[in-house]
């Protein structure tokens, strides 16, 4: 009994040294693949040009991992599955020498996903701030060729020429203060256009835009523009219009289905009645004062907010009706 007894003391030992032998080893191994993994992988280098095209084999961890990002990115979406003699990359280049090569002017382009770019142009600024400066540059004829996901343009009074985007599949568009467009029809068959932004532009007939559905559409700082004429069947989370002194008539919103936000300011018309159906949470009226009666809200049960100014004869008795007819409705004025 007393030999068992040492022979088991012996192997409990052992026994123990195996176990931490085999944690230690198990803890190296992920110790490894961890530092590893944290390492940033080294891309590899470029494949040699073909006939047509010229790829890039980076994989999308390892552009995740490279320094200047944004640069690499708009490099590797460039280079990767290029198709056609016309090579993306060249494209790009032709873009950025065309604009870049401009005093003050500052072009972004980005990867909106493999293939698809994200075109911003501005002024450049002091302490990153962009002044209202136009744009010296009256075409798009640089983007033609790439498949562009969005163009943000602002203060481009002197671009009248964006035929270059028809036919493109946009999905946002916003070039506030830019005068020059006029043609909505340039955006017409772009089922994907999700965001618009339109103020301060030169349309006035918003009839060629056959919008369905948008997250957001910005209307509004051209008086031409009277009627909302053109938007019936669209559903937006978010329509703002502003400074619309030249909006008469919005009886199209009767057919128009906004979820979340409706923000009208600086707008003439006299009846509020084509909103009562919305589903609206958010109402904006200020300085709309071509209406008295707020029986539009009567039974919108969505509504959680309105905010309101107004001088119009009659509205304060309105304002006291509704709040008693819907206390849990917040009224900011």
């Amino acid at each position: 009994m007393a030999k068992k007894k040492d022979t088991k003391s012996k192997l409990i030992p052992i026994t123990l040294a195996a176990i931490g032998l085999l944690l230690l080893v198990l803890l190296g191994g992920w110790l490894a693949g961890w530092f590893t993994q944290a390492q940033p992988e080294q891309p590899s280098a470029e494949v040699e040009p073909s006939e047509d095209c010229r790829d890039i084999v980076y994989t999308w961890p390892q552009i995740k991992q490279l320094k200047g990002r944004d640069e690499q990115l708009r490099q590797y979406y460039a280079l990767r599955d290029c198709e056609g003699a016309k090579k993306p990359d060249d494209l790009i280049q032709q873009a950025m020498a065309f604009f870049n090569g401009m005093d003050k002017v500052d072009i972004r382009i980005g990867a909106a996903s493999p293939g698809r770019y994200s075109i911003g142009i501005g002024v450049n600024g002091q302490d990153g701030k962009r002044p209202n400066i136009n744009l010296p540059i009256t075409n798009l004829d640089a983007l033609k060729g790439l498949d562009v996901a969005s163009v943000i343009m602002t203060s481009c009074p002197n671009i009248t020429d964006f035929e270059a985007l028809r036919g493109m599949d946009l999905a946002t568009f916003k070039i506030p203060r830019c005068k020059g467009f006029s043609d909505a029809s340039v955006l017409a068959d772009m089922p994907g256009l999700r965001r618009i932004n339109l103020f301060d532009t030169g349309v006035t007939d918003l009839r060629p835009l056959m919008l369905k559905d948008v997250d957001e559409l910005r209307l509004g700082g051209n008086p031409g523009l009277t009627s909302l004429d053109g938007l019936e069947g669209m559903t937006a989370r978010l329509l703002i219009i502003d400074k619309a002194e030249g909006l008469l008539d919005i009886s199209a919103l009767s057919q128009v289905k906004v979820t979340e936000h409706l923000h009208i300011t600086f707008a003439p018309f006299t009846d509020l009645s084509p909103i009562k159906d919305m589903p609206l949470q958010r109402l904006t009226l200020l300085s709309t004062e071509g209406f008295s009666s707020l029986s539009a809200l009567d039974k919108m049960s969505t509504l959680k907010l309105l905010f309101l100014r107004s001088k119009a004869a009659g509205i304060d008795a309105e304002v006291a009706r509704i709040q008693s007819l819907r206390p849990d409705l917040e009224i900011r004025r």
